[in-house]
């Protein structure tokens, strides 16, 4: 060869696909395929085109002989007499005459093609210096991911041909093509086929990920990788597929691109089949989803095992949640997916605070929930005075609260009434109003507390009893409301108002001498009753509203 040739004796299909050895300066250094087709073109061979560096589809496109000069060539690349594909110079026959000879064949099965962003998302437009031929690999990047729809690929202003993955359907989903992420497929006819399938790709990894070991497989072994392969192999779109019922055992129609979506509220068992039931290939997969809040719980026939990894049970892990089996001997199968966790309990993984009245809607893979919650608080007494008089007003006492686990019997949806805070005793000797129950569905009740009572003027001692706490019942556990304490007169100028319950949300209004009463904090708390030590009459405070707080567990 030519010193300005490349140095290799002999490039084999594999080579030239990984890489060329040698480079023009006589180096040795290791030359990538995206330049294969304009390192052939550096060669002592394709070197007779530097006159006119032409191509042509056909043999009959090619020009006549006599108008072109001895030694120059030109390259047929599509013609469908396949002995015509390759490079032709024009030469001197017995009479003298100008005639293409044949030279040798095509010499590029790599074409490196450009998109640099001229066309669509999904209308792709992309250069080369070689023609895109069909039978020649053509490997481009995308300027930009495509969307959902169809793909077209135009090189050098052709006609647009459709992009097809490597089952032979066209591309729809949006991100088929990544952006920046190389791509090889070959023309053939109207449509540019992609020799890699990502999406097979990304299942044959994902089959990797979990597979390891050496599993039985009939006359000899094989590995879990080889498995994964099998299994792959069969990748491609997923046909979604909806069965409601509480019962399912598959059927071969299952196999590989169906994805059963199981549903019933109450929950699927799921019953893998014997061999001698229904003969699925070894190497099947089926796919499985949970559809609706009903768990699927999968169950082995008579003769079958089920092999899954120790920290998951053989259960799905919530709605929507996706799960394969892969069958790797007659009447055995490995596990993989989404699946519910073997942890003993439940794990905590959100909350919803109500303080106000609503409805609670139950989280996908929510399995139960822990409700902790108060009735409202009690208003306190109001008081009336005189001159030379005095009156102490008893506080409100402090709503009920409560703990409760619900694993059984859960809705969908559960309304949430919050208990309304207990009025103030008006000004005047009248009683403050009682607080109101919190309730979670028909699961639990938070009784409110009790208003505080009110007192006259007067100058005789006497107390104003304060409200009695709420007591729920319902509850796992249960806690009395703190109950509002008494207003105390001792004459006409000595007189102490009645504090507001507290229990653990909030606390109760404070006491006072000669003044309004206060409205309790935070939740389930007592307003405290009013005290007058003159001739003026005051209401007393307010309670405090309920509260639900509902933790969610997986």
């Amino acid at each position: 060869m030519s010193t300005a040739g490349v140095k290799s004796t002999l490039l084999t299909p594999l080579v030239m696909l990984d890489e060329i050895l040698g480079n023009t300066n006589g180096t040795t250094g290791r030359q990538t395929v995206d330049d294969l087709a304009l390192q052939l073109m550096g060669s002592s061979a394709l070197g007779l085109l530097a006159y006119t560096g032409e191509f042509f589809p056909t043999y009959a496109d090619l020009p006549a002989p006599g108008t072109r000069d001895l030694k120059s060539g030109a390259i047929v690349y599509s013609d469908p007499d396949g002995n015509k594909n390759g490079t032709w110079t024009v030469q001197l026959n017995e009479t003298s005459a100008k005639v293409w000879k044949y030279a040798f064949p095509l010499q590029f099965s790599v074409i490196r093609a450009e998109d640099e962003g001229e066309g669509t998302a999904n209308a792709l437009q992309a250069t080369s210096k070689v023609p895109v031929a069909d039978g020649i690999l053509t490997i481009f990047k995308p300027f930009r991911d495509t969307l959902f729809g169809g793909v077209t690929v135009s090189f050098n202003g052709d006609t647009p041909l459709i992009v097809r993955d490597a089952g032979g359907l066209a591309l729809t989903a949006e991100g088929s093509l990544r952006a920046g992420i190389s791509i090889g497929g070959i023309r053939a006819g109207g449509y540019f086929d992609l020799v890699s399938d990502a999406n097979a790709a990304a299942n044959a990894a994902l089959a990797a990920a979990w597979a390891g070991g050496t599993l039985p497989g009939g006359p000899g072994t094989k590995s879990a990788r080889e498995y994964a392969l099998d299994a792959a192999s069969f990748a491609g779109y997923l046909v979604p597929e909806v069965e409601v019922d509480s019962a399912y055992t598959p059927i071969l129609a299952d196999a590989n691109n169906k994805l059963k979506q199981l549903s019933d509220p109450t929950g699927v068992t799921l019953t893998i089949p014997a061999n001698d039931d229904v003969g699925f290939a070894v190497g099947t997969v089926l796919s499985f989803e949970q559809l609706s809040l009903g768990a699927i719980t999968v169950v082995a026939a008579g003769g079958v095992t089920i092999r899954k990894p120790e920290n998951v049970n053989a259960k799905s892990a919530g709605q929507h949640s996706i799960f394969q089996l892969a069958k790797i001997a007659s009447n055995e199968w490995v596990i993989l997916g989404a699946l519910e966790s073997a942890q003993v309990g439940y794990l905590l993984g959100s909350r919803q605070v109500f303080t106000s009245s609503g409805t609670w809607t139950r989280p996908a893979g929510c399995v139960a929930v822990r409700i902790r919650m108060s009735g409202a608080g009690g208003g306190g007494g109001g008081v009336s005075g005189s001159a030379a008089n005095a009156a102490a007003g008893g506080g409100g006492a402090a709503g009920g609260e409560l703990e409760k686990w619900i694993t059984t019997a859960l809705g969908t949806t559960e309304t949430v009434t919050i208990g309304a805070a207990g009025l103030a005793g008006a000004a005047g000797a009248n009683n403050g109003g009682d607080g109101g129950s919190t309730l979670f569905g028909s699961h639990a009740t938070a009784p409110g507390g009790l208003g505080g009572s009110a007192m006259a003027f007067g100058t005789s001692v006497t107390t104003a009893p304060g409200g009695g706490g709420g007591t729920p019942t319902t509850g796992d556990v249960n806690i009395e409301g703190g109950a509002g304490n008494r207003g105390v007169r001792l004459s006409g100028t000595q007189a102490l108002a009645g504090e507001g319950g507290s229990n653990s949300f909030g606390r109760g209004g404070g006491t006072n001498v000669n003044n309004t009463g206060s409205s309790g904090t935070g939740y389930g708390s007592g307003g405290a009753g009013a005290a007058t030590l003159a001739a003026t009459d005051r209401p007393g405070g307010a309670g405090r509203p309920g509260i639900c707080i509902v933790e969610e567990y997986y």
